[in-house]
């Protein structure tokens, strides 16, 4: 049957007194009919406590198995339908709430069109290192070509100079013939026609000079062109490598893979998951509470919407004191009454020992459990939570609600 905790530990404080004053009577009747002091020395004193019989009735709050899921938003948006508020746990998968999907839609159709878009400027870039490449080796082509054409040009002045050179000797011959023949003709030892002829042959032979100094000139300045459109390609060849080096650069393939295309396709999947974010479904089993939004409302980002309990396993936390959790094993059975309905009798199990609570002095630690004493003008000893798994729970269960715990535990001996 059901315990009522309030009742039950008047009912002890009370039938305690009660008999600690009966007791006190009789063992004054005993000594004589009065009451010294002096009489309750420390044997009786030892005797006292051992009568003493004392047991933990903790009353806590049941709490439900893992952790409340509270569904967030990660984007200000607008809810086109929202779950409600229920008495009966959602089956699964259950809608929880819907953000309206349109712009992330959006967002989803620009990736996607953006990755489209980065793909042919790859395929661009490639075929303009293709086009590079191929500049590469035509510039290397007439590198060679070019280089051909000035030393074949380097021997053409050289050609010229051993021309002039035979020119200039023949030249000197004609003209010294000349000088011979003049002198001849008043003495009539040499006919005016000899002489005539000597001086063509002077005027031919110079003309010829002449004429190969020019074709030196021309070839030392063809020789410079060639020159000047050999640098030129030197530098067209290095222009082309540099293109192709830009040209593979701007492609961003790396080991592989395509930098590009990569981001491109990872934009993609963050709107594809930012678009799944608009529909929250039920991970687990559970009751929508604390909801206090309405459909066409907006959500802060980051903001709890709503809290989803798990209703799939309960658990109870009892504080007992310090010096019992030596009798309370893991596995210990637990029965269990709510102060809601003390006529039901549930079966649990001890599945946890608390390790550490939140000390009181003296030190300052996060993330502990407080666990207030009753007393400030008496040492108390400190209590500690205990996890207790229920066994066969039912819809009376609610986070926050009062039970009673009694752990049937065992005695053993502590070495000290």
């Amino acid at each position: 049957m059901g315990v009522n905790s309030a009742k039950l530990k008047l009912l002890a404080f009370a039938l305690g007194a009660g008999l600690a004053g009966l007791a006190g009577c009789l063992y004054a009747h005993k000594q004589g009919g009065t009451a010294d002091p002096d009489q309750y020395g420390f044997n009786t004193s030892i005797l006292a406590l051992l009568c003493l019989m004392t047991f933990a009735v903790a009353g806590t709050p049941p709490r439900p198995a893992e952790v409340r899921w509270r569904p967030t938003v990660r984007s200000r948006a607008e809810f086109d339908s929202l779950a409600r508020v229920t008495t009966t746990p959602y089956p699964l998968p259950h809608l929880l709430f819907l953000i309206d999907p349109r712009p992330y839609k959006i967002a989803l159709e620009r990736a996607r069109a953006t990755l489209a878009l980065t793909r042919k400027e790859v395929d661009g870039l490639k075929n303009s290192a293709a086009t590079a490449v191929a500049g590469i080796s035509k510039a290397e082509a007439q590198l060679n070509a070019s280089a051909s054409e000035v030393t074949s040009r380097e021997m053409d002045p050289v050609v010229a100079d051993a021309e002039i050179a035979r020119l200039e000797a023949q030249f000197q011959n004609a003209d010294d013939h000349l000088k011979r023949l003049e002198p001849l003709l008043p003495l009539q030892f040499v006919t005016t026609d000899n002489v005539e002829k000597a001086r063509t042959e002077r005027a031919s032979a110079l003309a010829a000079l002449n004429e190969a100094r020019a074709r030196k000139s021309a070839a030392v300045a063809t020789l410079a062109s060639t020159r000047a459109q050999h640098i030129a390609t030197e530098a067209a060849l290095r222009q082309a490598h540099s293109q192709r080096a830009s040209a593979e650069d701007s492609i961003g393939q790396y080991e592989g893979i395509n930098a590009r295309i990569a981001a491109a396709e990872a934009a993609v999947h963050s709107a594809e998951l930012d678009l799944s974010y608009c529909t929250v479904r039920a991970p687990f089993t559970g009751l929508v509470v604390n909801m206090n939004i309405s459909n066409g409302a907006f959500a802060r980002t980051g903001a709890e919407v709503f809290t989803l309990l798990d209703t799939r396993t309960w658990y109870v936390v009892a504080n007992f004191r310090e010096t019992q959790l030596k009798h309370i094993p893991a596995g210990a059975p637990v029965d269990v009454y709510l102060q809601s309905q003390p006529s039901r009798h549930f079966r649990g199990t001890v599945v946890g020992l608390g390790w550490a609570v939140l000390p009181e002095n003296g030190t300052s630690v996060n993330g502990l459990p407080q666990v207030q004493r009753s007393l400030d003008w008496i040492r108390l000893a400190a209590r500690f939570p205990i996890r207790i798994k229920v066994d066969n729970p039912d819809d009376s269960f609610r986070i926050g609600a009062s039970a009673v715990a009694t752990v049937s535990g065992t005695w053993r001996a502590v070495s000290q």
